[in-house]
């Protein structure tokens, strides 16, 4: 009976590490349905003309994926182009407040500052363009 434990005890541990990486792939699996659910039901706001609601779905999304900042800073763009700079101030004011590497966030400082321009809002333009104009390039 004893010898039938010891022949069990492999079979056992072996049976609780396949079940706990299984139990890993599967939240990873299930968080990764989420940013994906999340992204087309923004990029739907956004092709049904509801682009508060797809600004506020896609932002929540930059708090998960901040691998995507290219992404939102064509998006601000395209607001800015289009004249919502309201749109493309809160776009770039929530890539602002994430920690960048140093040439990232200049970039998403220097477009900030032009939303700011674009919308007539000088002072705040100046503020952030100054540091910029005062850095040495990073070449």
């Amino acid at each position: 009976m004893l010898e039938l434990l010891f022949l069990l005890l492999p079979v056992a541990a072996a049976y609780g590490w396949f079940m706990g990486r299984n139990s890993v792939k599967h939240t990873e699996l299930k968080d990764r349905a989420s940013v994906t659910r999340n992204l087309s039901s923004g990029l739907n706001f956004l092709l049904t003309d509801q682009e508060d609601k797809a600004i506020e779905q896609l932002l929540e999304l930059l708090d998960i994926e901040a691998a995507t900042i290219e992404t939102y800073l064509a998006l601000a763009n395209l607001f800015r182009r289009k004249g919502d700079w309201d749109k493309a101030i809160r776009i770039h004011e929530k890539l602002h407040q994430l920690k960048l590497a140093k040439p990232q966030a200049q970039q998403i400082q220097y477009e900030l500052a032009k939303d700011y321009f674009s919308a007539g809002l000088y002072d705040r333009a100046e503020s952030l363009a100054t540091p910029l104009v005062n850095t040495h390039p990073l070449a």
